[in-house]
């Protein structure tokens, strides 16, 4: 491809809530402070998993191969270590709200269900494989739940990442939750569990 055509693709064609900044051809987009980010990664079975982000203003590009269920967030780690040694720190926590009224509940992935609960007054996120999934599937995608912080209108970042939105909910037109947008996916509503 030449140049223009390339960096035209990193340009930002669709605004997005979370997960992402917004979306070029191919290729996500990210900010982080005043750094832009274009990014695209990969998941096979949750154990082969890809990192890939090039920062431009840096002339930088890093990725991030493994082959174990923790790839992903080494991979993140890995980006945010080099980011911090070239002058760009963490950014600081988004600022905690309330939980969104009705988040509580379970959403369909198709192959999976993202569930989100309130414990102990925090919320936490989980993946739920159906009950007839064959036990090395289990295995696989088996984690404990992850605690979330809401940061935003109906936005939800992990705790232990509270600067980085991953995920917000769209609501009908009568103000009930209709579907969660996690980790680019949009995930609708499970009937009759409205919270």
């Amino acid at each position: 491809l030449p140049d223009s055509t390339r960096l035209l693709m990193q340009q930002q064609r669709a605004h997005a809530r979370s997960g992402v900044s917004g979306t070029g051809v191919s290729w996500l987009l990210q900010q982080r402070g005043d750094l832009r980010l274009v990014t695209h990664g990969g998941n096979v079975n949750n154990l082969q998993v890809g990192t890939f982000v090039l920062v431009p203003d840096e002339r930088l590009a890093v990725l991030v191969l493994s082959s174990s269920r923790g790839g992903h967030e080494a991979g993140r780690a890995l980006v945010d270590a080099v980011l911090e040694d070239l002058g760009h720190p963490t950014p600081p926590p988004l600022p905690e709200v309330a939980a969104p009224d009705g988040v509580v509940g379970s959403y369909d992935g198709g192959a999976w269900q993202q569930q989100i609960t309130l414990v102990d007054g925090r919320l936490h996120s989980q993946m739920v494989l159906p009950p007839d999934a064959k036990p090395e599937l289990l295995a696989l995608f088996a984690a404990p739940p992850t605690e979330l912080v809401a940061v935003g209108v109906d936005q939800l970042a992990t705790a232990a990442r509270p600067w980085d939105v991953i995920g917000d909910i769209g609501r009908a037109a009568d103000g009930r939750v209709a579907w969660l947008r996690w980790g680019m996916r949009v995930f609708p509503r499970v009937e009759g569990e409205q919270a």
